[in-house]
């Protein structure tokens, strides 16, 4: 019996085994220019899109108070009441995070208690999959005494969101056979309650050169497919690999020793 065992696992595992053939290369796409500036000289709202907790809200909006360029920037002044982490951002038409692509902006951070963070960051979504991924291009540990530079790449960024989201939560895929969008701009925060923050945000730029949106999520699909594809050959192996053994085990004769569902092995008198 455990000859025969062996022989079958030493029949299966090199086909559970096989390496995936992965994604085919990729043809690059044509690039075109793309800039998006937010200014805050009109009026403008940030949302709470993503959180652990609640906070209370003093302020958010619009202000003369302080400004980079122009008259008025965004301030956000707010105390945590439960929770670690709170997103405020400001959704965009969706940007192919492809060719080169640049986020960058102006922080003022006011008030930000002992092991509290705040910084600029982003959300990325990976269509055709239904996740995404979310963080901060730089952060900032300790109040600013004046407006401090915060910028990041966003291309980088999109394909390490891929590589991590689409390799932890699916089979047989990874990053390259999904198409990252910048889905929005954001002030992450992390505190703790009873911290309360004020900071104010200006000239926030998005820019460089990137493909049309439609054509890259055209081509992400046709990979994608073929990915769900593979997978399902893969596993349609699998499972004809276990019928045979199946098949093989039922028609293996009853041991001395066996009994159904249980080993009774014979004590010695």
């Amino acid at each position: 019996m455990r000859a025969l065992v062996f022989a079958m696992l030493a029949c299966i595992a090199p086909f559970l085994t096989l390496p995936c053939s992965g994604a085919p290369a990729r043809e690059p796409l044509p690039l075109k220019p793309f800039t998006y500036v937010e200014d805050f000289e009109e009026p403008r709202q940030m949302v709470v899109w993503a959180t652990n907790g609640k906070q209370e809200i003093h302020f958010s909006g619009v202000t003369e108070e302080k400004a980079f360029s122009g008259k008025r920037s965004y301030k956000l002044d707010v105390t945590i009441r439960e929770g670690a982490y709170h997103y405020f951002g400001i959704r965009l038409p969706r940007v192919p995070c492809e060719g080169e692509l640049k986020l960058s902006g102006r922080l003022w951070v006011e008030a930000l208690p002992q092991g509290a963070r705040a910084g600029l960051g982003y959300n990325i979504i990976l269509p055709p999959s239904q996740h995404s991924g979310c963080a901060a291009v730089e952060t900032i540990d300790r109040p600013t005494p004046e407006w401090k530079a915060v910028s990041g790449d966003l291309v980088a960024a999109g394909k390490q969101t891929a590589t991590g989201v689409i390799g932890r939560h699916t089979a047989e895929m990874d990053g390259s056979e999904v198409a990252p969008f910048l889905e929005l701009w954001s002030v992450p925060i992390w505190a703790t309650a009873g911290q309360r923050i004020t900071l104010y945000v200006d000239d926030v730029r998005i820019e460089g050169r990137v493909p049309d949106a439609d054509a890259f999520a055209a081509a992400a699909q046709e990979r994608f497919t073929a990915a769900r594809e593979r997978t399902a050959r893969r596993i349609a192996g699998w499972r004809a690999r276990l019928d045979e053994a199946t098949k093989a085990l039922r028609g293996v004769p009853a041991q001395e020793g066996w009994a159904r569902g249980s080993w009774n092995r014979r004590r010695p008198a």
